[in-house]
């Protein structure tokens, strides 16, 4: 049959173009008159295909690039390893892995499109991509009452080593590298590296901190190459002593003893530490403000001991 012979008799499960309009594809052919299929970008599911002479059969080639067209058209140049938002009705695999072989094939069921995260396409029905929220640099998450919670240990890692890089460290003045203080909470573990600590995720959902899911967070050379550059500040402080060092205010530094240092040197736990610090800069930062939110902690220290 010559590429533009119509066809006798238009057939289920095959596949046509449009003798007069190479534009009009359609796929899986069924009994009824309405059709699924692409115009153009377009992917419509009432395309008229009853007349043999008006139809054609496509090659797969055809198709596929009818297919690759209209990816691109509804969820972009990155289709191939976009994130979807949920699995596909007529699919049992797991999604958003990235394991998945790019694919657009014919198969038993008709035509199917697969991505890095999933099928796409099967039996008419097109899953929806996942948006994401845009990512942030670090220093966007290193703010009071700001904590990154890392669900698993090589998101800790990759989170600790850029604060590593900004000159930050534990409150105690140890260094990150190594100490991931994962065990005790793990795919829990909230970093607040402001102060220089860590806890549970429930913890700081309690008192009402800003949660910033580490995945939210870019990496430095990610950042680096579009908006973010370090400031000169930010060059100095890495070059000082972390008790040296103040981010935001001087309403630490300019005591004769640290809280962070008497924390510290006394061993105290998160809370304790949170109690003895909004005392110590209420008059100097946040005012009665910090006076409630130290006895907020105090109350949280009782409902703990009770239990």
């Amino acid at each position: 049959m010559e590429q533009n012979e119509s066809v006798k008799k238009l057939e289920v499960g095959k596949d046509y173009t449009c003798v007069h309009d190479n534009n009009f594809i359609v796929i899986d052919r069924t009994e009824g008159i309405l059709n699924r299929g692409f115009y153009g970008n377009n992917f419509e599911h009432d395309l008229f295909c009853s007349i043999p002479n008006e139809w054609r059969e496509a090659t797969e080639e055809e198709v596929i690039e009818a297919f690759r067209k209209h990816l691109v058209h509804r969820y972009g140049e990155d289709w191939e390893t976009m994130k979807i938002e949920e699995r596909h009705p007529d699919s049992s695999s797991g999604i958003n892995n990235g394991s998945w072989e790019v694919e657009i094939v014919r198969a038993s069921d008709g035509w199917n499109v697969w991505n890095k995260n999933g099928l796409l396409y099967c039996d008419g029905i097109w899953v929806e991509r996942l948006e994401e929220e845009p990512k942030i640099h670090i220093k966007e998450a290193i703010k009071e009452n700001t904590v990154i919670h890392c669900e698993t240990i090589g998101e800790a890692n990759r989170i600790l080593k850029m604060a590593i890089e900004l000159g930050y460290t534990w409150n105690s003045g140890r260094g990150y590298k190594g100490d991931y203080k994962w065990d005790n909470n793990e795919s829990r573990t909230c970093y607040y590296l402001l102060d220089g600590t860590y806890s549970n995720y429930s913890y700081f959902k309690i008192v009402n901190y800003t949660i910033i899911p580490s995945t939210q967070v870019a990496d430095f050379e990610e950042k680096k190459s579009t908006d973010w550059t370090p400031a000169p500040e930010d060059i100095e402080a890495m070059n000082k002593k972390a008790s040296e060092t103040q981010i935001g205010g001087s309403h630490y530094s300019d005591m004769a003893i640290q809280p962070i240092e008497f924390i510290h040197k006394n061993g105290l736990s998160f809370i304790q530490g949170n109690v003895i610090k909004y005392v110590c800069r209420y008059k100097s930062k946040g005012g009665i403000e910090d006076l409630n939110k130290a006895k907020h902690c105090i109350d949280l220290l009782i409902e703990f001991e009770e239990e």
